[in-house]
């Protein structure tokens, strides 16, 4: 009976939050493309900070977001 009685007690542990997954659907040609392209627009002073080292991390939406700010910055 005891071991049932605090089976049904709520566990007193703060459950751990999991950390989200960053996942990345850009092909290994389109990460080494993107490198370049930041590596050049550092060179031509159109971004201010190299990226191009931050490329295999990044996710999608930061890979995209640079991507729109060179094509803005050279329009």
């Amino acid at each position: 009976m005891k071991r049932i009685e605090d089976a049904m007690k709520p566990s007193t542990q703060t459950p751990q939050k999991e950390e989200p997954k960053v996942t990345s659907t850009l092909t290994s040609t389109a990460k080494q493309d993107l490198k370049g392209l930041l590596k050049e627009t550092y060179k031509q002073g159109i971004l201010k900070v190299d990226h191009s080292e931050k490329v295999d991390c990044m996710t999608d939406g930061e890979a995209l977001g640079l991507l729109i700010s060179v094509v803005k910055r050279t329009l």
